[in-house]
């Protein structure tokens, strides 16, 4: 462990990650929290024009996801990450590059399966009531389970990794106090 990792003193801006990357992060966060639990939501609730509301409300921010999601893809093949901080043995360093990758594969992908399956459903999807997506596929049901099918276990499975994302990220914060906590806050830490 660093110096700086034991003496508790903050990253310098240099070593956080730029402020837009920083602000999708949390939005996408928070966004990925609320249309999980509208997917839980969705499902359980009788069939009606609540349920409907909430199936507008998933897709709606579903497609946000994938938009802030792709969009911090694009900033960060311009604008690298801060290195790791001293100290951040290899085998965490590829841990979190692995982890990340599986991040952006689900909340990329499970939008366009999501959109898929609602196409092949015949559901039109409706963007926060502003605009409707085109339909990617004819209507068919049995398409429409297999993809579905996908879709919730791809879920479960972006819940999950979250889940281990905050792990670490505590771990950092609380255990190592490396400072790869605040990478993603810029804040000064003790």
């Amino acid at each position: 462990m660093s110096a700086e990792a034991v003496h508790g003193e903050a990253p310098s801006e240099a070593t956080a990650y730029s402020l837009p990357a920083r602000v999708a992060h949390w939005t996408v966060a928070v966004l990925i929290v609320a249309v999980f639990l509208i997917g839980l939501a969705m499902m359980r609730v009788p069939e009606g024009s609540l349920q409907d509301q909430l199936f507008d409300w998933h897709r709606s921010i579903g497609a946000t996801v994938w938009t802030l999601a792709a969009a911090r893809l694009l900033w960060r093949l311009w604008h690298a990450p801060p290195p790791f901080p001293p100290g951040v043995p290899a085998w965490m360093r590829a841990a979190a590059r692995a982890s990340h990758g599986l991040l952006y594969v689900l909340m990329l992908g499970l939008p366009i399966l999501g959109w898929i399956g609602s196409s092949a459903y015949g559901a039109p999807v409706h963007i926060y009531h502003l605009f409707d997506l085109p339909p990617l596929v004819r209507p068919s049901r049995p398409l429409s389970n297999i993809v579905f099918w996908f879709h919730i276990w791809g879920a479960y499975a972006l819940a999950g990794l979250v889940v281990l994302h905050v792990g670490a990220a505590l771990y950092h914060l609380l255990l190592r106090r490396d400072g790869v906590f605040q990478r993603m806050t810029g804040d000064k830490w003790a």
